[in-house]
Protein backbone atom coordinates (compact mmCIF):
# COMPACT_ATOMS: atom_id res chain seq x y z
CA UNK A 1 0.00 0.00 0.00
CA UNK A 2 3.11 2.30 0.77
CA UNK A 3 4.56 1.50 -2.20
CA UNK A 4 1.44 2.27 -4.26
CA UNK A 5 0.95 5.94 -2.74
CA UNK A 6 4.85 6.66 -2.86
CA UNK A 7 4.02 5.71 -7.15
CA UNK A 8 1.35 7.85 -7.15
CA UNK A 9 3.28 10.56 -5.73
CA UNK A 10 5.68 10.64 -8.49
CA UNK A 11 3.53 11.90 -10.48
CA UNK A 12 3.01 15.38 -9.06
CA UNK A 13 6.33 17.23 -10.33
CA UNK A 14 8.34 18.54 -7.52
CA UNK A 15 8.33 16.49 -4.47
CA UNK A 16 10.23 15.29 -2.24
CA UNK A 17 8.97 11.73 -0.40
CA UNK A 18 10.07 9.80 2.44
CA UNK A 19 8.92 6.65 3.61
CA UNK A 20 8.64 4.70 7.26
CA UNK A 21 7.51 1.34 7.95
CA UNK A 22 5.86 1.83 11.31
CA UNK A 23 4.92 4.69 13.65
CA UNK A 24 8.01 4.54 15.66
CA UNK A 25 10.23 5.31 12.41
CA UNK A 26 7.57 7.47 11.28
CA UNK A 27 8.41 9.71 14.59
CA UNK A 28 11.64 9.63 13.80
CA UNK A 29 11.75 10.66 10.38
CA UNK A 30 9.94 13.27 11.35
CA UNK A 31 12.01 14.83 14.41
CA UNK A 32 15.20 14.77 11.81
CA UNK A 33 13.32 16.21 8.70
CA UNK A 34 11.10 19.37 7.85
CA UNK A 35 8.06 17.72 6.43
CA UNK A 36 4.78 19.51 4.77
CA UNK A 37 2.79 16.82 4.08
CA UNK A 38 2.21 13.05 5.82
CA UNK A 39 0.28 10.14 4.39
CA UNK A 40 -0.44 7.58 7.04
CA UNK A 41 -2.47 4.01 7.33
CA UNK A 42 -4.67 4.08 10.62
CA UNK A 43 -4.07 0.22 11.44
CA UNK A 44 -0.05 -0.13 11.81
CA UNK A 45 1.54 -2.48 14.27
CA UNK A 46 3.05 -0.46 17.57
CA UNK A 47 2.17 2.86 16.96
CA UNK A 48 -0.94 3.35 15.44
CA UNK A 49 -1.91 6.20 12.99
CA UNK A 50 -4.32 8.34 15.59
CA UNK A 51 -1.69 7.70 18.08
CA UNK A 52 1.06 8.89 15.56
CA UNK A 53 -1.28 12.36 15.36
CA UNK A 54 -2.02 12.46 18.76
CA UNK A 55 1.98 12.25 19.32
CA UNK A 56 2.62 15.14 16.27
CA UNK A 57 -0.13 17.16 17.59
CA UNK A 58 1.50 17.60 20.79
CA UNK A 59 5.44 17.12 19.76
CA UNK A 60 5.47 18.11 15.96
CA UNK A 61 3.42 20.59 14.79
CA UNK A 62 3.19 21.80 11.33
CA UNK A 63 2.65 18.96 8.79
CA UNK A 64 -0.33 18.60 7.27
CA UNK A 65 -1.94 15.27 7.47
CA UNK A 66 -3.62 12.28 5.17
CA UNK A 67 -4.73 9.20 6.43
CA UNK A 68 -5.51 6.08 4.91
CA UNK A 69 -8.53 4.38 6.03
CA UNK A 70 -10.35 1.17 4.83
CA UNK A 71 -14.71 0.63 4.75
CA UNK A 72 -14.42 -1.33 7.94
CA UNK A 73 -12.58 1.25 10.29
CA UNK A 74 -14.01 4.33 8.80
CA UNK A 75 -15.75 5.55 12.59
CA UNK A 76 -11.56 5.28 12.99
CA UNK A 77 -10.79 7.82 9.89
CA UNK A 78 -13.19 10.03 11.38
CA UNK A 79 -11.16 9.98 14.91
CA UNK A 80 -8.51 10.81 12.94
CA UNK A 81 -10.37 13.91 11.12
CA UNK A 82 -11.22 15.55 14.71
CA UNK A 83 -7.13 15.08 16.14
CA UNK A 84 -6.24 16.93 12.85
CA UNK A 85 -6.16 15.01 9.79
CA UNK A 86 -6.55 17.33 6.85
CA UNK A 87 -8.47 14.69 4.76
CA UNK A 88 -9.26 10.64 4.41
CA UNK A 89 -8.34 8.70 1.27
CA UNK A 90 -10.03 5.04 1.20
CA UNK A 91 -7.98 2.02 0.35
CA UNK A 92 -6.91 1.75 -1.93
CA UNK A 93 -6.12 5.01 -3.19
CA UNK A 94 -6.87 5.71 -6.56
CA UNK A 95 -4.32 7.79 -8.31
CA UNK A 96 -5.99 10.17 -9.46
CA UNK A 97 -7.97 11.00 -6.29
CA UNK A 98 -4.86 11.14 -4.36
CA UNK A 99 -2.93 13.40 -6.36
CA UNK A 100 -6.27 15.50 -6.34
CA UNK A 101 -5.99 15.23 -2.84
CA UNK A 102 -2.54 15.99 -2.17
CA UNK A 103 -2.20 19.00 -4.41
CA UNK A 104 -5.51 20.66 -2.58
CA UNK A 105 -3.25 19.83 0.39
CA UNK A 106 0.05 21.99 -0.69
CA UNK A 107 -2.22 24.60 -1.97
CA UNK A 108 -3.71 24.98 1.15
CA UNK A 109 -0.34 25.11 2.83
CA UNK A 110 0.72 27.70 0.45
CA UNK A 111 -2.66 29.82 0.78
CA UNK A 112 -1.52 29.56 5.11
CA UNK A 113 1.83 30.85 4.36
CA UNK A 114 0.86 33.53 2.18
CA UNK A 115 -1.54 34.67 5.03
CA UNK A 116 0.84 34.61 7.80
CA UNK A 117 3.18 36.39 5.93
CA UNK A 118 0.43 39.31 4.95
CA UNK A 119 -0.23 38.79 8.66
CA UNK A 120 3.21 39.59 9.74
CA UNK A 121 3.28 42.54 7.80
CA UNK A 122 0.46 43.32 9.17
CA UNK A 123 1.86 43.02 12.18
CA UNK A 124 4.72 45.12 11.68
CA UNK A 125 3.01 48.04 9.85
CA UNK A 126 0.69 48.22 13.14
CA UNK A 127 3.67 48.35 15.27
CA UNK A 128 4.95 50.83 12.86
CA UNK A 129 1.79 52.67 12.69
CA UNK A 130 1.06 53.07 16.72
CA UNK A 131 5.32 54.54 16.64
CA UNK A 132 4.43 56.94 13.91
CA UNK A 133 1.41 57.61 16.19
CA UNK A 134 3.15 57.84 19.20
CA UNK A 135 5.61 60.54 17.60
CA UNK A 136 3.51 62.44 16.22
CA UNK A 137 1.73 62.43 19.34
CA UNK A 138 5.04 63.46 21.04
CA UNK A 139 5.71 66.43 18.48
CA UNK A 140 2.42 67.76 18.73
CA UNK A 141 2.51 67.85 22.64
CA UNK A 142 6.27 69.26 21.97
CA UNK A 143 4.94 71.85 19.63
CA UNK A 144 1.88 72.59 22.14
CA UNK A 145 4.07 73.91 25.10
CA UNK A 146 5.97 75.75 22.36
CA UNK A 147 3.25 77.25 21.14
CA UNK A 148 2.16 78.00 25.14
CA UNK A 149 5.43 79.71 25.51
CA UNK A 150 5.14 81.52 22.51
CA UNK A 151 1.42 82.91 23.63
CA UNK A 152 3.15 84.13 26.97
CA UNK A 153 6.08 85.62 25.03
CA UNK A 154 3.49 87.45 22.61
CA UNK A 155 1.32 88.84 25.31
CA UNK A 156 3.74 89.94 27.62
CA UNK A 157 4.33 92.41 24.27
CA UNK A 158 0.44 93.65 24.75
CA UNK A 159 -0.32 96.04 27.52
CA UNK A 160 -0.23 94.80 30.84
CA UNK A 161 -1.94 98.11 32.30
CA UNK A 162 -3.82 100.81 30.94
CA UNK A 163 -2.58 104.81 31.47
CA UNK A 164 -5.16 107.15 33.28
CA UNK A 165 -6.38 110.06 32.01
CA UNK A 166 -9.20 112.58 34.13
CA UNK A 167 -12.39 111.76 31.83
CA UNK A 168 -11.37 109.06 29.75
CA UNK A 169 -12.02 105.52 29.85
CA UNK A 170 -9.59 103.22 28.04
CA UNK A 171 -11.45 99.08 27.48
CA UNK A 172 -9.41 96.39 25.37
CA UNK A 173 -10.06 92.78 24.73
CA UNK A 174 -7.97 90.26 22.48
CA UNK A 175 -8.71 87.52 21.26
CA UNK A 176 -6.46 85.17 18.70
CA UNK A 177 -7.97 82.46 17.06
CA UNK A 178 -5.15 80.19 17.96
CA UNK A 179 -2.79 79.60 20.53
CA UNK A 180 -1.03 82.91 18.95
CA UNK A 181 -2.16 85.50 16.51
CA UNK A 182 -1.48 88.46 14.19
CA UNK A 183 -3.14 90.54 16.22
CA UNK A 184 -0.94 93.37 17.86
CA UNK A 185 -2.13 96.71 20.11
CA UNK A 186 -0.84 99.60 22.50
CA UNK A 187 -2.11 101.73 24.16
CA UNK A 188 1.55 104.00 24.94
CA UNK A 189 1.22 107.27 27.35
CA UNK A 190 3.45 109.24 25.50
CA UNK A 191 3.46 113.07 27.37
CA UNK A 192 1.81 114.16 30.12
CA UNK A 193 -1.20 115.10 28.23
CA UNK A 194 -0.99 112.84 25.18
CA UNK A 195 -1.48 109.39 24.40
CA UNK A 196 -1.18 107.06 21.10
CA UNK A 197 -3.07 103.89 20.55
CA UNK A 198 -2.46 101.17 17.81
CA UNK A 199 -3.94 98.08 16.29
CA UNK A 200 -2.00 95.88 14.31
CA UNK A 201 -3.29 92.75 12.00
CA UNK A 202 -1.19 90.59 10.27
CA UNK A 203 -1.87 88.77 6.94
CA UNK A 204 -3.74 85.42 8.38
CA UNK A 205 -3.57 83.73 11.76
CA UNK A 206 -1.54 81.49 13.66
CA UNK A 207 2.21 81.03 13.88
CA UNK A 208 3.74 82.90 10.77
CA UNK A 209 1.10 85.86 11.38
CA UNK A 210 2.08 86.49 15.19
CA UNK A 211 5.84 86.33 14.19
CA UNK A 212 4.80 89.21 11.42
CA UNK A 213 2.91 91.40 13.94
CA UNK A 214 5.86 90.60 16.78
CA UNK A 215 8.82 92.12 13.65
CA UNK A 216 6.20 95.11 13.12
CA UNK A 217 6.03 95.84 16.95
CA UNK A 218 10.00 95.47 17.19
CA UNK A 219 10.16 98.13 14.23
CA UNK A 220 7.52 100.43 15.09
CA UNK A 221 9.19 104.04 16.85
CA UNK A 222 6.60 106.17 18.03
CA UNK A 223 9.52 108.91 19.32
CA UNK A 224 12.55 110.56 17.63
CA UNK A 225 16.03 110.99 18.43
CA UNK A 226 14.66 113.92 20.68
CA UNK A 227 12.20 112.12 22.11
CA UNK A 228 9.32 114.04 20.45
CA UNK A 229 6.53 111.77 19.46
CA UNK A 230 6.05 111.25 15.71
CA UNK A 231 2.36 111.75 14.08
CA UNK A 232 0.62 108.77 13.36
CA UNK A 233 1.29 108.85 9.44
CA UNK A 234 4.79 109.92 9.97
CA UNK A 235 5.32 106.58 12.46
CA UNK A 236 3.62 104.18 10.02
CA UNK A 237 5.80 105.82 6.59
CA UNK A 238 8.74 105.00 8.59
CA UNK A 239 7.81 101.44 9.79
CA UNK A 240 7.02 100.33 6.39
CA UNK A 241 9.95 100.93 4.96
CA UNK A 242 12.21 98.95 7.57
CA UNK A 243 9.26 96.16 6.98
CA UNK A 244 9.91 96.64 3.07
CA UNK A 245 13.52 96.55 3.73
CA UNK A 246 13.52 93.32 5.48
CA UNK A 247 11.73 91.38 3.15
CA UNK A 248 9.16 88.93 5.32
CA UNK A 249 7.91 86.00 3.09
CA UNK A 250 5.99 86.65 0.02
CA UNK A 251 2.37 87.81 0.44
CA UNK A 252 2.71 88.83 4.11
CA UNK A 253 2.14 92.34 5.53
CA UNK A 254 0.40 94.03 8.22
CA UNK A 255 -2.83 96.63 8.36
CA UNK A 256 -2.65 99.52 11.30
CA UNK A 257 -4.58 101.87 12.32
CA UNK A 258 -3.00 104.70 14.80
CA UNK A 259 -4.47 107.39 16.74
CA UNK A 260 -2.95 110.08 18.89
CA UNK A 261 -4.90 111.72 20.98
CA UNK A 262 -4.16 115.24 23.09
CA UNK A 263 -6.64 115.37 26.65
CA UNK A 264 -5.89 119.26 26.49
CA UNK A 265 -7.66 119.89 23.38
CA UNK A 266 -9.58 116.66 23.08
CA UNK A 267 -8.00 116.38 19.24
CA UNK A 268 -7.75 113.03 17.67
CA UNK A 269 -5.30 112.63 14.68
CA UNK A 270 -6.19 109.48 12.92
CA UNK A 271 -4.01 107.39 10.20
CA UNK A 272 -4.45 104.25 8.60
CA UNK A 273 -2.37 101.65 6.65
CA UNK A 274 -5.07 99.41 5.02
CA UNK A 275 -6.75 98.73 7.92
CA UNK A 276 -10.47 98.19 8.97
CA UNK A 277 -12.54 101.73 9.48
CA UNK A 278 -12.66 103.56 12.89
CA UNK A 279 -15.97 103.76 14.10
CA UNK A 280 -17.21 107.39 16.03
CA UNK A 281 -20.29 107.18 18.09
CA UNK A 282 -20.78 110.32 19.16
CA UNK A 283 -22.77 111.16 22.55
CA UNK A 284 -25.53 113.46 20.07
CA UNK A 285 -26.50 109.85 18.24
CA UNK A 286 -24.65 110.57 14.99
CA UNK A 287 -22.40 108.17 13.58
CA UNK A 288 -18.22 108.56 11.81
CA UNK A 289 -16.56 106.21 9.86
CA UNK A 290 -13.04 107.27 9.57
CA UNK A 291 -11.81 104.92 6.74
CA UNK A 292 -7.94 103.93 5.16
CA UNK A 293 -5.60 106.76 4.69
CA UNK A 294 -3.04 104.47 3.01
CA UNK A 295 -2.05 101.19 1.70
CA UNK A 296 -0.59 97.97 4.45
CA UNK A 297 2.42 98.14 5.50
CA UNK A 298 5.10 95.79 4.01
CA UNK A 299 4.16 96.33 0.29
CA UNK A 300 5.42 99.37 -1.30
CA UNK A 301 8.27 101.18 0.07
CA UNK A 302 8.00 104.88 -0.94
CA UNK A 303 4.55 104.96 0.45
CA UNK A 304 3.52 108.52 2.51
CA UNK A 305 -0.23 108.38 4.71
CA UNK A 306 -2.39 111.07 5.61
CA UNK A 307 -4.48 111.96 8.52
CA UNK A 308 -7.87 112.98 9.62
CA UNK A 309 -7.94 114.79 13.00
CA UNK A 310 -11.18 115.02 14.94
CA UNK A 311 -12.36 116.68 17.92
CA UNK A 312 -13.96 114.72 20.84
CA UNK A 313 -17.22 115.65 23.39
CA UNK A 314 -17.83 114.07 26.54
CA UNK A 315 -19.97 110.68 25.95
CA UNK A 316 -18.26 110.30 22.74
CA UNK A 317 -17.02 106.89 22.13
CA UNK A 318 -14.36 105.68 19.50
CA UNK A 319 -14.19 102.42 18.24
CA UNK A 320 -10.64 100.46 16.60
CA UNK A 321 -10.86 96.80 16.03
CA UNK A 322 -9.33 94.37 13.39
CA UNK A 323 -11.33 92.47 10.96
CA UNK A 324 -12.06 89.25 12.96
CA UNK A 325 -15.17 91.21 14.12
CA UNK A 326 -16.46 91.81 10.48
CA UNK A 327 -14.92 88.54 9.04
CA UNK A 328 -18.48 87.14 8.64
CA UNK A 329 -19.55 90.10 6.23
CA UNK A 330 -19.12 89.50 2.88
CA UNK A 331 -20.21 92.57 0.96
CA UNK A 332 -19.80 96.55 1.61
CA UNK A 333 -23.79 96.67 2.50
CA UNK A 334 -22.89 94.09 4.76
CA UNK A 335 -20.67 96.38 6.97
CA UNK A 336 -22.33 99.38 7.07
CA UNK A 337 -25.29 97.42 8.29
CA UNK A 338 -22.61 95.72 10.79
CA UNK A 339 -21.23 99.52 11.68
CA UNK A 340 -24.80 100.51 12.52
CA UNK A 341 -25.44 97.94 14.91
CA UNK A 342 -22.06 98.16 16.16
CA UNK A 343 -23.01 102.24 17.00
CA UNK A 344 -26.19 101.36 17.95
CA UNK A 345 -24.52 98.50 20.64
CA UNK A 346 -21.90 101.93 21.61
CA UNK A 347 -24.70 103.70 22.60
CA UNK A 348 -26.53 101.18 25.12
CA UNK A 349 -23.89 99.71 26.88
CA UNK A 350 -21.20 100.28 29.02
CA UNK A 351 -17.86 99.83 27.35
CA UNK A 352 -16.51 95.82 28.46
CA UNK A 353 -20.20 94.47 27.98
CA UNK A 354 -20.09 95.92 24.34
CA UNK A 355 -16.89 94.87 23.70
CA UNK A 356 -17.57 91.18 25.11
CA UNK A 357 -21.00 91.67 23.00
CA UNK A 358 -19.18 92.02 19.96
CA UNK A 359 -17.04 89.66 20.27
CA UNK A 360 -19.66 86.94 20.91
CA UNK A 361 -21.69 87.59 17.64
CA UNK A 362 -18.18 87.41 15.66
CA UNK A 363 -17.22 84.33 16.54
CA UNK A 364 -20.63 82.69 17.20
CA UNK A 365 -21.09 84.22 13.37
CA UNK A 366 -18.66 81.78 11.47
CA UNK A 367 -18.92 78.99 14.46
CA UNK A 368 -22.88 78.67 13.26
CA UNK A 369 -22.00 78.05 9.64
CA UNK A 370 -23.77 81.33 8.92
CA UNK A 371 -20.23 82.93 7.26
CA UNK A 372 -18.11 80.63 5.01
CA UNK A 373 -14.94 82.15 6.83
CA UNK A 374 -13.29 80.93 9.93
CA UNK A 375 -13.16 82.66 13.15
CA UNK A 376 -10.09 85.50 12.96
CA UNK A 377 -8.11 87.16 15.73
CA UNK A 378 -10.80 89.69 17.53
CA UNK A 379 -9.01 92.86 19.05
CA UNK A 380 -10.74 96.19 20.09
CA UNK A 381 -10.12 98.96 21.67
CA UNK A 382 -12.78 101.28 22.88
CA UNK A 383 -12.15 104.83 23.97
CA UNK A 384 -14.54 106.43 25.83
CA UNK A 385 -14.70 110.19 26.88
CA UNK A 386 -16.63 109.44 30.27
CA UNK A 387 -14.81 109.59 33.83
CA UNK A 388 -14.51 106.23 34.85
CA UNK A 389 -12.16 102.93 35.38
CA UNK A 390 -10.70 101.87 32.19
CA UNK A 391 -10.51 97.56 31.73
CA UNK A 392 -8.29 95.82 30.50
CA UNK A 393 -8.63 92.43 28.81
CA UNK A 394 -5.61 89.96 27.09
CA UNK A 395 -8.43 86.81 27.57
CA UNK A 396 -5.61 85.37 29.99
CA UNK A 397 -5.16 84.93 33.74
CA UNK A 398 -1.80 86.42 34.20
CA UNK A 399 -0.81 84.81 37.25
CA UNK A 400 -1.66 81.36 35.81
CA UNK A 401 0.37 82.32 32.53
CA UNK A 402 3.52 83.25 34.31
CA UNK A 403 3.12 79.85 35.96
CA UNK A 404 3.79 78.32 32.92
CA UNK A 405 2.02 75.30 33.56
CA UNK A 406 0.13 73.85 30.64
CA UNK A 407 -3.77 73.30 31.24
CA UNK A 408 -5.87 70.45 29.50
CA UNK A 409 -6.92 71.56 25.92
CA UNK A 410 -10.90 72.71 25.75
CA UNK A 411 -10.81 70.09 22.72
CA UNK A 412 -9.65 66.98 24.99
CA UNK A 413 -12.08 63.83 23.96
CA UNK A 414 -12.83 62.52 27.48
CA UNK A 415 -14.15 64.64 30.32
CA UNK A 416 -14.98 63.56 33.78
CA UNK A 417 -16.92 64.40 36.22
CA UNK A 418 -17.51 63.14 39.88
CA UNK A 419 -19.17 62.65 43.24
CA UNK A 420 -19.83 60.06 45.92
CA UNK A 421 -22.71 58.06 43.85
CA UNK A 422 -22.00 58.97 40.57
CA UNK A 423 -19.62 59.30 37.74
CA UNK A 424 -20.35 61.09 34.75
CA UNK A 425 -17.67 60.40 31.62
CA UNK A 426 -18.67 62.12 28.78
CA UNK A 427 -16.85 61.41 25.17
CA UNK A 428 -16.67 64.55 22.98
CA UNK A 429 -15.66 64.84 19.24
CA UNK A 430 -13.99 61.75 17.51
CA UNK A 431 -13.45 59.16 20.35
CA UNK A 432 -10.42 56.89 18.69
CA UNK A 433 -7.97 53.98 19.95
CA UNK A 434 -5.95 56.74 21.70
CA UNK A 435 -8.67 57.30 24.18
CA UNK A 436 -9.59 53.43 24.65
CA UNK A 437 -7.42 52.83 27.61
CA UNK A 438 -7.92 55.99 29.35
CA UNK A 439 -11.99 55.29 28.88
CA UNK A 440 -11.32 52.16 30.58
CA UNK A 441 -9.76 52.79 33.22
CA UNK A 442 -12.19 55.04 34.61
CA UNK A 443 -15.09 53.74 33.66
CA UNK A 444 -14.08 50.51 35.49
CA UNK A 445 -12.77 52.87 38.48
CA UNK A 446 -16.08 53.90 38.94
CA UNK A 447 -18.36 50.77 38.45
CA UNK A 448 -15.99 49.03 41.19
CA UNK A 449 -15.88 51.97 43.48
CA UNK A 450 -19.89 51.20 43.29
CA UNK A 451 -20.93 54.08 41.81
CA UNK A 452 -23.27 54.88 38.97
CA UNK A 453 -21.77 55.39 35.92
CA UNK A 454 -23.29 58.06 32.55
CA UNK A 455 -21.21 57.67 29.29
CA UNK A 456 -22.37 60.77 27.73
CA UNK A 457 -22.19 60.41 24.41
CA UNK A 458 -24.49 63.80 23.09
CA UNK A 459 -21.46 65.42 21.99
CA UNK A 460 -19.95 62.51 20.79
CA UNK A 461 -19.45 62.41 16.68
CA UNK A 462 -17.56 58.61 16.11
CA UNK A 463 -16.05 55.76 17.60
CA UNK A 464 -13.66 53.28 16.44
CA UNK A 465 -13.99 50.06 16.71
CA UNK A 466 -11.26 49.88 19.58
CA UNK A 467 -13.79 52.38 21.62
CA UNK A 468 -16.90 50.53 20.77
CA UNK A 469 -15.52 47.13 21.82
CA UNK A 470 -14.67 48.72 25.11
CA UNK A 471 -17.60 50.27 25.65
CA UNK A 472 -18.90 47.19 25.21
CA UNK A 473 -16.72 45.86 27.76
CA UNK A 474 -17.65 48.26 30.37
CA UNK A 475 -21.68 48.01 29.99
CA UNK A 476 -21.31 44.08 30.42
CA UNK A 477 -19.18 44.69 33.62
CA UNK A 478 -22.44 45.96 35.63
CA UNK A 479 -25.23 46.69 33.34
CA UNK A 480 -27.27 48.04 36.02
CA UNK A 481 -24.76 50.75 36.82
CA UNK A 482 -24.13 52.04 33.56
CA UNK A 483 -25.93 54.38 31.04
CA UNK A 484 -25.29 55.37 28.11
CA UNK A 485 -26.70 59.16 27.63
CA UNK A 486 -27.77 60.73 24.24
CA UNK A 487 -25.83 58.51 21.35
CA UNK A 488 -26.57 59.98 17.57
CA UNK A 489 -28.48 58.04 15.39
CA UNK A 490 -24.92 57.05 13.46
CA UNK A 491 -23.78 55.71 16.50
CA UNK A 492 -26.67 53.44 17.55
CA UNK A 493 -26.39 52.23 14.03
CA UNK A 494 -23.03 51.42 14.78
CA UNK A 495 -24.36 49.47 18.12
CA UNK A 496 -26.59 47.70 16.60
CA UNK A 497 -24.63 46.87 13.11
CA UNK A 498 -22.31 44.82 15.28
CA UNK A 499 -24.26 43.08 17.83
CA UNK A 500 -23.68 45.36 20.88
CA UNK A 501 -26.99 44.66 22.38
CA UNK A 502 -25.93 45.16 26.05
CA UNK A 503 -25.12 48.73 25.25
CA UNK A 504 -28.27 49.00 23.15
CA UNK A 505 -30.17 48.11 25.90
CA UNK A 506 -28.72 50.70 28.47
CA UNK A 507 -29.86 53.69 25.86
CA UNK A 508 -31.00 56.78 27.37
CA UNK A 509 -32.37 59.06 24.47
CA UNK A 510 -32.21 61.90 26.87
CA UNK A 511 -28.90 64.23 28.34
CA UNK A 512 -28.18 63.50 31.61
CA UNK A 513 -26.57 66.01 33.69
CA UNK A 514 -23.41 65.93 35.31
CA UNK A 515 -22.82 65.75 38.85
CA UNK A 516 -20.64 68.45 38.69
CA UNK A 517 -18.68 70.84 36.24
CA UNK A 518 -16.64 68.47 34.16
CA UNK A 519 -12.87 68.64 33.89
CA UNK A 520 -10.99 67.33 30.80
CA UNK A 521 -8.69 64.25 31.28
CA UNK A 522 -5.39 65.27 29.74
CA UNK A 523 -3.69 61.56 30.02
CA UNK A 524 -0.44 60.46 28.92
CA UNK A 525 -0.14 57.94 25.86
CA UNK A 526 -0.20 54.35 27.41
CA UNK A 527 3.02 51.96 26.65
CA UNK A 528 3.00 50.12 23.31
CA UNK A 529 2.15 47.49 25.17
CA UNK A 530 -0.72 48.19 27.07
CA UNK A 531 -2.07 50.04 23.48
CA UNK A 532 -2.14 46.58 22.36
CA UNK A 533 -3.46 44.42 24.85
CA UNK A 534 -6.43 47.22 25.08
CA UNK A 535 -6.93 46.80 21.38
CA UNK A 536 -6.82 42.88 21.43
CA UNK A 537 -9.69 42.91 24.12
CA UNK A 538 -11.70 45.24 22.46
CA UNK A 539 -11.80 43.39 18.88
CA UNK A 540 -11.64 40.01 20.80
CA UNK A 541 -14.93 41.16 22.24
CA UNK A 542 -16.11 42.24 19.25
CA UNK A 543 -14.96 39.18 17.34
CA UNK A 544 -17.13 37.32 19.82
CA UNK A 545 -20.57 39.04 19.02
CA UNK A 546 -20.82 37.46 15.91
CA UNK A 547 -19.82 35.36 12.50
CA UNK A 548 -19.61 38.65 11.15
CA UNK A 549 -17.90 40.36 13.11
CA UNK A 550 -15.51 37.48 13.91
CA UNK A 551 -14.94 37.91 9.94
CA UNK A 552 -14.40 41.13 9.86
CA UNK A 553 -12.06 41.51 13.10
CA UNK A 554 -10.14 38.19 13.39
CA UNK A 555 -7.62 38.84 11.23
CA UNK A 556 -5.99 41.66 13.61
CA UNK A 557 -7.21 40.13 16.63
CA UNK A 558 -4.59 36.83 15.21
CA UNK A 559 -2.16 39.33 14.38
CA UNK A 560 -2.30 41.21 17.47
CA UNK A 561 -2.05 37.99 19.70
CA UNK A 562 1.13 36.94 17.65
CA UNK A 563 2.83 40.04 18.86
CA UNK A 564 1.98 40.06 22.13
CA UNK A 565 2.34 36.17 21.95
CA UNK A 566 -0.72 35.20 23.81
Amino acid sequence: MRRLVVGGLARIPGLRVLEAEDGESAQRELEATRCDLVITDLMMPGIDGIDLLRWAREHHQGPDWIVLSGVEDFDVAVEALHCGAFDFIKKPPHIKELEVTVQNVLERRHLVEERESLLDELRRSSIEMLDRMGDLERQSERIQRDLQKAQVIQRALMPSELPTFEGLQIHAIYRPAETVGGDMYDVAKVSDHELVIYVADAMGHGVASAMMSVLFKQRLTLRDHTGSCFSPAEALRLVNQRLVDDRPADGMFVTVVMMRIDMRSSKVRIASAGHTPVLVSRASGDVEVVDRTGPALGISREVEYVEHELSLERGDRVLLHTDGLNRACDDSADVRDLHERIAADLREADGPAVLLQLFEEATSCAADGSSDRDIDDVTMVLLEMEPGESTLDNGCDRKSEADERPTPSKKSILWLAVDAEHSHLSVRGRGSWVQSEEFHRHACAAIDAGRRLTIDLSQCEHLDSACLGTLHEVVVRDPARVVVAAPSEPLIEAFEELGLDAVTGRIDRAPVDPPSEPVPLRADRPAARETQVRLLRAHETLASMSPANRERFQDLVDALRAELEL
